[in-house]
């Protein structure tokens, strides 16, 4: 893993940790974050992390969209990939009366075994270490061995795969095997703002090489269902160019 994808994804637990005293009008309470980034920055968060609030309000968005999948299929796996220091399962777990769902967590070795060090593992969630390379592959293992819904989460996939990558978690998603229901929501930049950035994006690399630009990979929903058999396009704005995406296949 990349030094900056791990520095965001601390940036992320932190702004989640302080989310409910800094930024209450956002409506997030992660008691689980809080808990630990106190473990991971040794109870000197400052110094260690900076606080995001497009991360608090990017992560709100999509934890409404996958409780009112769990509220339609409350027996369905949820496939979160690329999630890092994520506690998504444990913030809807507490929203729900009885939570009877699974979770497969798949992220950076790296990550994942620090959550797993530090998080409790129960029968429903399961955390598993993977390279971008292999993700598609266990998804695919995932897909094949689940006989009921499914919804992918894909929280800023910009960050961490390739094109080629998207397109393949993108096929197996319009093509599940069991004929069962199988959602994706992830999060992208509007069109304008990703064409501005492969304009750019070079010449502000010269400019500033130890910054980091998201990648213009991850396609808008209407791109997404030219290209497969994903259906729905719903899309809600989070945040200046910032949008969620849910497409479904059934």
């Amino acid at each position: 893993m990349s030094e900056w994808l791990a520095r965001a994804q601390l940036d992320r637990l932190y702004s989640h940790a302080i989310a409910a005293q800094r930024w209450p009008e956002l409506g997030l309470v992660d008691s689980a974050a809080a808990q630990l980034m106190s473990i991971v920055s040794g109870g000197d968060r400052t110094s260690v992390s900076r606080a995001e609030p497009l991360a608090v309000v990017r992560s709100r968005a999509l934890d409404a969209r996958c409780l009112t999948f769990l509220q339609e299929e409350p027996n369905a796996l949820v496939i979160n990939i690329g999630a890092g220091l994520n506690t998504r399962f444990h913030r809807l777990s507490q929203q729900l009366d009885w939570p009877r769902f699974h979770w497969l967590e798949l992220g950076s070795p790296e990550l994942v075994k620090a959550q797993q060090a530090y998080l409790p593992l129960t029968d429903h969630y399961r955390c598993r270490g993977v390279s971008a390379e292999q993700l598609t592959s266990d998804v695919q293992k995932a897909l094949q061995q689940w006989q009921g819904a499914v919804l992918i989460m894909a929280e800023s996939p910009a960050a961490w795969l390739s094109a080629d990558q998207w397109q393949m978690l993108l096929a197996l998603c319009s093509q599940t095997p069991n004929n069962a229901r199988c959602d994706i929501v992830y999060d992208y930049l509007s069109p304008g703002a990703r064409r501005r950035i492969y304009y750019w994006g070079a010449a502000l690399r010269r400019l500033y090489p130890q910054a980091h630009f998201a990648s213009p990979v991850v396609p808008a929903p209407w791109q997404v269902r030219h290209r497969t058999g994903l259906h729905g396009d719903t899309r809600c704005r989070i945040w200046g160019h910032w949008y969620t995406a849910h497409l479904s296949v059934s």
